[in-house]
């Protein structure tokens, strides 16, 4: 079983750059300057479905899962300290970014059987036909660019199979361009949850961990 992994904005960051220095690549963080979201979390969130920004105990945990390709580099988080209302300097503190690389091979979509699939295109707003394979939906990405808005490709998702060959053995995965999700197995839930990694929750639809964009959250069907 896979369930939707969400990590709480109650530790966000704001902003985030790569930079260099001392001739090695950082992710520079800085988090929102508000009681509500700068909480020093175990796992930040940040705004991108490409990877997690993961103090020490948590990126201990992640390296014993089972993760599509991902690259690593240093973070530095920078917290704003504030007397009354008013910043008087910052707080630094090391984390550990792993992003996620795109499939190489495009495996994830190779394992995606489209025919039980429900993908379908749009025509500005009319649907124009079913989404057969991946390439094909790039194709139609590539052909927006001479098109006026109200004549370009769109596309809805509703429910995603895959079929018999996906790899059931990772235990987190992404579906770019057809899934906001991030899925994880239960090994991966059980891990965090035994170890007590901070705001971040688990569930089976969007409703469970509070995602209220339905449409960004296709059903996801294994073949048996």
């Amino acid at each position: 079983m896979y369930y939707i992994f969400d990590v709480d904005d109650s530790g966000a960051i704001e902003y985030s750059e790569n930079k260099i220095i001392e001739n090695k690549e950082y992710l520079i963080c800085d988090m929102y300057n508000h009681r509500d979201f700068n909480s020093v979390n175990d796992i930040l969130y940040i705004s991108t479905d490409k990877g997690f920004v993961l103090n020490n105990k948590a990126f201990e945990l992640f390296k014993k899962l089972n993760l599509p390709f991902y690259k690593i580099k240093q973070a530095i988080v920078k917290k704003k300290i504030n007397f009354l209302w008013f910043p008087i300097g910052k707080m630094e503190y090391s984390y550990d970014y792993l992003e996620l690389v795109e499939d190489r091979e495009l495996l994830i979509y190779n394992w995606i059987n489209y025919e039980r699939s429900e993908i379908v295109v749009l025509k500005g707003k009319k649907e124009y036909k079913k989404l057969m394979y991946h390439q094909e939906r790039l194709r139609f990405i590539d052909k927006n660019s001479n098109l006026r808005y109200d004549q370009s490709f769109s596309f809805v998702t509703k429910k995603i199979v895959f079929s018999k060959a996906f790899d059931n053995t990772l235990d987190l995965f992404t579906i770019p361009y057809y899934s906001a999700g991030t899925y994880v197995s239960e090994k991966f839930r059980t891990l965090l949850i035994e170890h007590k990694i901070t705001d971040i929750k688990f569930g089976k639809s969007e409703k469970d961990v509070g995602v209220p964009w339905k449409s960004y959250y296709p059903k996801i069907v294994f073949e048996k």
